[in-house]
């Protein structure tokens, strides 16, 4: 009945139009998924990711009440009168409501539960970045960890696993073009600033077909945008123990556009400059989010980001001589153009590029390395709403060129500067609303993929299929249960000289597939049960079992032919398999003043390479983490995170004994060490524990706030073993514990204004 009003108000032309746009009041940022509604009728809507709404009507609605609502803001209800006009421009400024809203459903993700076939993906915004306990500061790789299914191999590294993949299998996506290398400081924080970050979804089942890069998950940022009809400038200017960060933007009418700049450089090297003391290292980073609307139903977003590491360590007695130079860095840009129309077809226009560098010098003269990775992607993809169908028809390019250089200084170097793949697919998807109860989703995708070395003289062509189909059943509107399986490809593994060497650094040298290398695949089956337990209490639960059909893994240096360029690159991988199964729990509460979430996974993981066959690095069967965030009056909040989780697998040795240098052809006449492994991952490092704690306090200045917040990682400081090594200074030597990080409070400081 309201679509049959609806087309005789379109046909007739007599109807009156509502627009605008809704934001924070305190943070002047766009909040999309608020519910608006005509008191009194069954008209309303939602905003979009933009924050805007548009409401068409019976012109014989001409005094009307609006309500806008939305999980942890105050309701808003305006009053409107057309008074013979027939389209009115209303914003909304929301401010968050501390209190309970009982009885009220969380209506953007209970329509996200509606609208899609496959589980719903958890998800996390800004403000569970800037609330909850932190390592240092907010830090959007350490949140995640905390999520069902992810799993990771020690505290001194942000990379995480995602049921059962390893670290590299994750394809990181920044406003839809792939970041290559998303850490800093050798891994241990993220390239994530908070304050630039609007949200970010863990696809882990369900992947749409279009994301036929990845073995593993993805994991979809989007950056910050702010209120296109804001007056004057709004920001954040945030200060922790490690970085000091500036967020600002605002608006310009001329343009119809608003913008968005973030910077954020660690300071502690400056610091530490004052008192004399020299920290050879540094980073910084910044992203830049513009939007435009060129007219009702056509708008672009320019998105960029920049990131640098630098470590320069130089001899203490002369400083012209470089020990150690190491840096590399992401540089990202993305160009979205959208069009709508009446009918809510979409269609989607996307650019960007993308560049990993990396330049490593030891001894200025003994080992040197360095690499530029690009990857170029360009596509389209246009949307389609029937009446009980979503057709989504897309192509996407990629092009990656590689330069890769080592130079050992020893008689041994080498250089990859003319390789480059290219990588086109051509994908459709149908989301089939097949009844009132049953959702059906389906997808193949048709990649060409190219690579090319003149310099080796390799070439490799090759057409690939992927598939996808996802089915969720609703018992009714509060459960269901979900499907889904699939393939999936990889067209780039990560490899290079640190790797060779055991050295563990989630600093990728990524390396394209050509020659005798075939992509590598996998097989996903996904069985879940997701919904509400009651109105602000969600739950997921879902099985899975992952068959890896073709891995690649970089060999040991001593089992690689280094004599020339072509015989590293073809001896340098290995062909393996794997499997890895298990479940995801997920409990959570979305509002009121006490939130948060409980996950359990279960993991197993097997690989297979060669004769062995062993449990990857990152398999901790049981992993629990307890997240909550507790509201205390108006001012204070308070957070706690706690994880529990089985200790990874290592190789331990069986036994050791002693051998004199004089029986070798060198030495001198000493006794050393030489130690019997086991079998490869065998046993494990006991059980991981850790308790983090926050608490925040707010301070208003007018429209001003000042946020400051302590954190305390590892409150008690748990002695969680990273390895095990043997003091050699002892009689006989020693085993003792190497124990990943430790307490370390922090405090930040957040003004917004």
């Amino acid at each position: 009945m309201l679509l049959c009003s609806f087309y005789l108000m379109l046909i007739l032309g007599k109807y009156n139009v509502l627009t605008g746009n809704v934001y924070d009041a305190s943070t002047k940022e766009p909040l999309q998924m608020v519910n608006i509604v005509i008191v009194g009728t069954e008209f309303g809507t939602v905003t979009d990711d933009k924050g805007y709404y548009s409401l068409i009507m019976s012109d014989s609605l001409n005094e009307i009440q609006v309500r806008y609502s939305m999980i942890g803001y105050r309701q808003a209800v305006k009053d409107i009168k057309f008074s013979g006009q027939d389209y009115l421009s209303v914003d909304i400024a929301m401010k968050m409501e501390p209190l309970k809203l009982q009885g009220i459903m969380v209506s953007a993700k209970k329509k996200k539960f509606k609208n899609t076939a496959f589980m719903t993906p958890p998800s996390l915004s800004d403000k569970d970045l800037m609330m909850l306990p932190s390592f240092v500061e907010g830090d959007l790789m350490r949140t995640i960890e905390a999520l069902p299914g992810v799993t990771k191999s020690s505290d001194f590294s942000t990379s995480v696993s995602v049921r059962g993949g390893s670290p590299d299998q994750n394809r990181v996506l920044l406003d839809d073009v792939p970041l290559l290398n998303p850490f800093h400081l050798f891994g241990l924080v993220s390239a994530f600033n908070s304050n630039a970050i609007k949200s970010a979804e863990l696809y882990s089942s369900g992947i749409p077909v279009r994301h036929d890069a990845s073995l593993s998950s993805v994991l979809d940022i989007k950056t910050k945008g702010v209120g296109r009809d804001i007056e004057g400038l709004s920001g954040v200017a945030s200060l922790s123990i490690l970085s000091g960060s500036f967020t600002m933007g605002g608006k310009i009418p001329s343009l119809n556009s608003n913008y968005l700049l973030s910077v954020r450089r660690t300071y502690a090297d400056k610091l530490l400059a004052l008192f004399d003391y020299d920290l050879p290292y540094y980073f910084y980073d910044g992203y830049l989010h513009w939007e435009t609307d060129i007219n009702d139903n056509w708008s672009f977003v320019l998105s960029g980001y920049t990131g640098e590491d630098f470590l320069d360590i130089r001899d203490e007695d002369d400083e012209s001589i470089r020990l150690i130079a190491f840096d590399w860095g992401n540089k990202v840009v993305a160009l979205n153009l959208f069009h709508s129309n009446a009918n809510e077809d979409l269609f989607h226009i996307f650019t960007g590029y993308s560049n990993h560098d990396f330049f490593l010098r030891a001894m200025d003269t003994v080992f040197i390395t360095d690499g530029d990775i690009n990857v170029g992607t360009i596509g389209a993809e246009y949307t389609k709403n029937f009446k009980r169908n979503e057709i989504t028809i897309g192509v996407e390019e990629y092009y990656r060129p590689f330069e890769y250089n080592v130079n050992f200084q020893m008689g041994f170097d080498y250089s990859y500067e003319d390789i480059w793949s290219n990588r086109v697919s051509m994908y459709i998807e149908d989301k089939f609303d097949f009844s009132e109860q049953l959702i059906l989703s389906g997808g193949l995708a048709f990649t060409h993929y190219y690579s090319e070395s003149k310099e080796f003289e390799q070439e490799n062509s090759d057409f690939f299929r992927a598939y996808r189909l996802s089915a969720k059943y609703f018992f009714d509107d509060l459960r269901a249960v979900t499907f889904s399986f699939g393939n999936f490809h990889q067209y780039i593994v990560p490899g290079g000289t640190l790797i060779n060497m055991g050295i563990d650094l989630p600093i990728y040298y990524w390396i394209p597939l050509g020659g005798e290398y075939d992509p590598e695949e996998a097989h996903h089956f996904n069985l879940g049960f997701e919904g509400w337990l009651k109105e602000d209490l969600y739950f997921s639960l879902e099985g899975y079992y992952r068959r890896y059909n073709r891995l690649l893994n970089m060999k040991d240096m001593e089992d690689i032919q280094i004599t020339t360029e072509k015989t590293y690159y073809e001896t340098m991988l290995e062909e393996g398999s794997g499997k890895a199964y298990g479940f995801d729990f997920l409990l959570k509460k979305e509002i009121g003043n006490l939130r948060g979430w409980l996950s359990y996974s279960f993991l197993k993981t097997d690989v297979t390479f060669g004769e062995e066959t062993y449990p990857t690095d990152w398999d901790r069967n049981h992993n629990i983490h307890l997240t909550l965030l507790a509201l205390l009056g108006k001012r204070y909040e308070a957070g706690v995170q706690f994880a529990f989780c089985t200790g990874n697998p290592y190789t331990t040795d069986l036994a050791r004994c002693r051998y004199r240098k004089e029986l070798m052809p060198y030495g001198e006449n000493e006794a050393t060490w030489i130690q019997l492994w086991g079998d490869k991952n065998q046993v494990r490092y006991p059980s991981y524990v850790r308790l983090d704690a926050s608490l925040g306090r707010s301070f208003y200045f007018g429209n001003n706030e000042l946020d400051v917040k302590l954190s305390i990682y590892n409150v008690l400081d748990s002695k969680n073993v990273f390895m095990y090594y043997y003091d050699y200074d002892e009689e006989p030597p020693i085993k003792k514990a190497f124990n990943m990080l430790p307490r370390i409070p922090s405090i930040e400081f957040i003004y917004k204004f």
